[in-house]
This record gives C-alpha cells, sequence and structure tokens, in this order.
C-alpha cells in the first residue's frame, strides 16, 4: 500500500513541521523534579518563609575621577537599589553602598541622608569599615578599592526568565548609575542564562554539518548524487518527528533535550548505510533494482 504509506508520511511531517513551530529553548532547574521532591518542597518553603534567596552579582567599576566612596557613586547605588525593588521577585539587595548608608544611619541618624553629600565622611566611614569590618569589606570592596559589588536576591527561574530579569537589571543600571559607573553582571547565574543558548545554537550548527558530512560520504561511496540526495532524508525525517513531538507536548530544548537530535540522526544513519551497503552489493551481483530493494 505504497499510495497510502507515502501519504501517512507526508501527513506526519507536516503534523511535526507543525510542532516545531512551538519548540522553545530554555532550561528550568527545578522542572526537572517533580513537585513532590524535597528539593521542590524545600524551594518553596525557603521562599514563603525568608523570601527570594538566589544570587545575582554584579560588579562597579567608578570612571577614572571617581571612587566607590564618592558621594555620587554611593548616592546613585542607592538610587539603582531603590529601583530594582519595582521589578517583580526581586528581594533583599546587598553591595557596598549598604556600608556607607548603614553607618550614616547609626551615627547621625534623620542627618543621614544629608550626609551622602559630604566626602569627608564617606571616607571616615570606609575607615571604620576597614578597621572593624575588614573580611566583610573584602567581600563587597576590591582589594584595589577600585571596584564593588552589589548582590541581587531573587527567585528561582528558568534561563530565559532570567535573561529578561537581567535585561531589566541593566536597564535600571543605564538610568541611575551608568553614566558615572560601569555596571556589569558577574558570577554564575549569567553563565548559567547562557547555557541553553549555546547548548542550542551549537547543537543545530553541528546537526546541519553533520547532514552536509554524512551526504558527501554517502555521495563518495555511492558515486551518484541523486542516490546520496534519496538516502539522506529518511535521516531527517526521525528529526523533524522528535522535534514535532517536542513542540507538541511543550517539552524544551535545554541542556538535556538538546543532545536527542545528534543520538537520532546517530541511529538512523547506521540503518542507511547498511542498507546502501546490501542494496549496492546485491545490483552488483546482478539483481534487479526491485529484487535488491525487497531482499535488502
Amino acid at each position: 500500500k505504497r499510495r497510502s504509506f507515502t501519504a501517512l508520511s507526508f501527513l506526519i511531517i507536516i503534523v511535526s513541521f507543525a510542532g516545531i513551530y512551538f519548540l522553545k529553548s530554555d532550561t528550568y532547574t527545578l522542572g526537572y523534579f517533580p513537585k513532590t521532591h524535597p528539593v521542590v518542597k524545600d524551594n518553596g518553603t525557603i521562599e514563603k518563609y525568608w523570601g527570594a534567596y538566589m544570587p545575582l552579582e554584579l560588579t562597579v567599576t567608578p570612571s577614572q575621577n571617581l571612587s566607590l566612596n564618592s558621594p555620587l557613586i554611593v548616592k546613585a547605588s542607592i538610587a539603582f537599589a531603590d529601583s530594582l525593588k519595582r521589578i517583580k521577585g526581586i528581594g533583599n539587595i546587598v553591595g557596598f553602598h549598604s556600608f556607607y548608608e548603614a553607618f550614616l544611619q547609626a551615627q547621625y541618624k534623620d542627618k543621614a541622608i544629608k550626609l551622602l553629600n559630604s566626602k569627608g565622611t564617606l571616607k571616615q566611614a570606609d575607615k571604620s569599615f576597614s578597621r572593624y569590618y575588614p573580611e566583610l569589606r573584602s567581600q563587597f570592596i576590591s582589594s584595589d578599592q577600585r571596584t564593588g559589588s552589589i548582590t541581587i536576591s531573587g527567585k528561582m527561574l528558568s534561563a530565559n526568565q532570567l535573561s529578561s530579569k537581567m535585561d531589566s537589571i541593566m536597564l535600571f543600571s543605564d538610568k541611575t548609575i551608568g553614566k558615572i559607573a560601569e555596571v556589569k553582571m558577574a558570577g554564575y547565574q549569567p553563565m548559567y542564562a547562557n547555557i541553553v543558548n549555546y547548548v542550542t545554537r551549537s547543537q543545530i550548527s553541528s546537526f546541519l554539518l553533520s547532514l552536509v558530512f554524512i551526504f558527501l560520504l554517502i555521495w563518495m561511496y555511492v558515486r551518484s548524487f541523486k542516490f546520496a540526495l534519496i538516502a539522506i532524508i529518511p535521516n531527517i525525517c526521525p528529526v523533524i518527528m522528535m522535534f514535532g513531538i517536542m513542540g507538541w507536548l511543550g517539552i524544551h530544548i535545554d541542556t538535556a533535550t538538546a543532545s536527542i537530535a545528534s543520538i537520532v540522526l546517530g541511529i538512523a544513519i547506521d540503518d542507511t548505510i547498511h542498507y546502501i551497503y546490501h542494496y549496492k552489493k546485491l545490483k552488483e551481483e546482478g539483481n534487479s533494482a526491485e529484487q535488491a530493494r525487497i531482499i535488502t
């Protein structure tokens, strides 16, 4: 029933292509576990009683004519931290500026806001930090005193959500502190957010490259462009079907699923090589194309 089978094959491929449209690339670490898993439950408990806890690190490097204890930098950092509270899912924000703010509030109380403009008072605060809290200070201010860090606590997010959140944070940094200091993302979270994009890009490019090499090898072996082109089709179909099913079922391409295309292609090309070898051998022995196909 060649016609029925061909029609069914085309239908499956068309439906699979439609499913690829819904395919998304994202990784959510907690999504690997069921909702009843202790890790997921503990995450919910921590966020319920202590709030958002995943750290996102930023570094602040002032312009050449400014230092971390300059009134402009401290005030801009405080304004930056306050503006971030508008973003949903942001928890506590602690940074080098927090020390100056806390020192002034403890020493001068109601006058603290005005004294943020005083270079001398901020230098005095810096000396107090160095003297009484050297270890704590070193976590937020570099040894050369040129770079300060800000730690933002947030909720556990997927890679795409984290990328969006980081874009929002950098937008606020441009409006508040970006003109007088260079603000950069640091730590593990930005790397985690970029992993999925890299994995997806590399898998797509390596998959396409593999198809090209497989086509060339088959062409060299059978010495027929038409035969090589026909042989490559059944190697593409399983991958299209797999991505289509993933799209329809809402399964994302992530660090765990991205390698499946390579595995599927590896299995399919094995069968293709076996088929071509036996078919070619039977044809050379004098069998007709139909006989060679049926025996193979």
